[in-house]
């Protein structure tokens, strides 16, 4: 793919002196969009479980987990850190929907 056609799906959302990584809008994407919580979706963009994601964000990217009920969410006090992991998401969003082209255009 190349790199003029990658969508941002991920963004990097100032919230409140922390960064979070935050999808946009998942309408335009080529599947069935997931219940619940769109966190789990990052997670398994990297074929992890939600806790091991969680435990990468901090280990990997600096992340601060937030939470004691509910979802435990990752924050970052440098938009940086989160801007890397926005990038790495994107990216692996991007060869997803780059193989469904491909299954769709073989298909035809």
């Amino acid at each position: 793919m190349k790199s003029s056609e990658m969508k941002n799906i991920f963004f990097v959302y100032d919230d409140d002196k922390l960064f979070t990584v935050r999808i946009m809008n998942l309408d335009e994407l080529p599947f069935m969009c997931p219940k619940g919580s769109y966190n789990v979706l990052k997670a398994r963009l990297f074929g992890l479980e939600y806790a091991e994601f969680l435990r990468m964000a901090r280990d990997n990217y600096s992340a601060t987990l937030i939470g004691q009920t509910g979802y435990i969410i990752e924050k970052f006090k440098d938009r940086n850190d989160a801007s890397k992991l926005c990038i790495e998401l994107n990216k692996r969003i991007n060869q997803i929907l780059e193989e469904i082209r491909n299954e769709n255009s073989e298909g035809t």
